[in-house]
């Protein structure tokens, strides 16, 4: 048995490295809805002792002097040098894992790569689509002070069985939606209320009445109450920062004190509990103009009833004669509108909570870390010393394992805005 586990193992792992490890085959398996992470590359960089880091720009020169015709040799003003820093960012981990059983693994490996792909395929999809929408709520979310959602009301429906339904301020459905079987923490402020062992799971989600049906301990169940933080399991304090985290801060992350340097934190704009218009758009952009010199092409991220809010928005707004080009189309994926920075990308996203939105910066952001999201797991050895699967201990199966190290980095948080105080109509 031994052998033909080891023989079975051996050429899983080969039919794995040509299915699913040439060219793009991980990254045509990101869903559509995946963006941000899409958008932002992921790069490597330099390493600063167990850290990664990156130069910023946090305090322009300031040595000016004036001087009024006929002053002469005129004396120069003392030195006021421009200040950078090196962020130092380092990544957070995240590992998905899933199994197949022994009689499904030796089918696979009997069967030629056809074979192979039909019995994996749903499996490897599965877990780089898991993986990949974990990535993007942190991209937006991670380290955020109210974690996933705020909760609105907890009502119990049973032993043990709890029906959460979350704040429409904090809800977005693609943080929810397919997450059957996610374990979950509740926290009030910072000290967890609720599974500390992992005990909670969500078994139900209905995206129209903004609710989880949560199932674990009646104990630690019955200490959940309303206004309490929900995170992923064991995610607390230890997913990297995400763009809300990085806009809103106010001390020091990264190594570098916002209190010290002004372009080291984000701008806010309120929408006053009303609708984000186009308008308020431009004079958010205007905001991050003001104090971060935002100058250039901008994205920004909105929630799903914000976006159906801005294209009925446009209609009104925008004026179309035969001197202009480019056209819009109902049904479009973006909405392209221009402010006194530039073109600014109105992009929808299920990710962004509904009472808020984020205008970053085209060329400010990126992904950092060790790795993007690999199969390939750390610590092996040349290609010669790909394993993929492995037998998994105490089970009659194989296990595929999904990692990733890796971090947002913001080189100008100035120049990002967070639209705060979104009500949709």
């Amino acid at each position: 048995m031994a052998s033909t586990t080891s023989e079975t193992e051996t050429t899983l792992n080969g039919n794995f490295k040509k299915v699913y490890m040439k060219g793009e085959g991980i990254i045509n398996l990101i869903p559509k809805g995946i963006k941000f992470i899409k958008k932002v590359k992921f790069r490597e960089a330099d390493k600063l002792g167990e850290d990664f880091n990156f130069p910023v720009k946090v305090q322009h020169p300031q040595s000016v002097t004036y001087a009024a015709p006929a002053d002469g040799a005129f004396a120069l003003a003392d030195i006021v040098t421009g200040q950078t820093r090196n962020a130092q960012v380092d990544g957070s981990q995240m590992l998905i894992r899933d199994g197949m059983d022994y009689e499904s693994a030796k089918k696979a490996a009997q069967g030629g790569e056809k074979a192979f792909v039909k019995s994996t395929r749903y499996m490897v999809e599965s877990m780089v689509e898991q993986a990949s929408k974990r990535l993007e709520i942190q991209a937006f979310y991670g380290g955020s002070g109210i974690g996933l959602g705020k909760i609105s009301s907890i009502t119990s429906v049973g032993s043990g069985t709890e029906d959460i339904v979350i704040t429409t301020a904090t809800w977005a459905p693609h943080i929810w939606s397919g997450m059957i079987g996610a374990r979950l923490n509740v926290y009030n402020s910072s000290s967890s209320v609720a599974g500390v062992a992992n005990s909670l799971y969500i078994s139900a989600v209905d995206v129209a009445s903004k609710e989880l049906t949560v199932v674990g301990d009646i104990t630690e169940l019955s200490a959940i109450t309303a206004g309490y933080d929900i995170y992923f399991a064991t995610a607390y304090a230890k997913d990297f920062a995400g763009v809300d985290k990085i806009i809103t801060n106010t001390g020091t992350l990264f190594g570098i004190n916002a209190a010290t340097y002004d372009l080291w934190t984000g701008s806010s704009y309120s929408c006053g509990s009303a609708d984000l218009t186009l308008k308020k758009i431009e004079r958010g952009a205007a905001v991050a103009c003001g104090k971060g010199g935002l100058d250039d092409d901008a994205t920004c991220w909105v929630s799903l009833t914000t976006w159906a809010n801005s294209i009925s928005d446009q209609a009104a707004l925008r004026v179309y004669d035969s001197s202009y080009k480019k056209t819009y189309v109902n049904g479009a994926e973006a909405l392209e509108i221009y402010g006194v920075n530039g073109k600014i990308t109105i992009m929808p996203t299920g990710y962004v909570k509904e009472g808020e939105a984020f205008m970053i910066p085209d060329n400010s952001c990126f992904r950092i870390g060790a790795t993007d999201l690999t199969f390939k797991l750390p610590g092996q050895g040349g290609k010669d010393d790909e394993r993929f699967f492995f037998p998994m201990a105490g089970y009659a199966g194989f296990e595929l394992r999904a990692y990733s190290h890796q971090a947002i980095a913001m080189k100008k948080p100035a120049q990002a805005l967070k639209f705060t105080g979104i009500v949709n109509s």
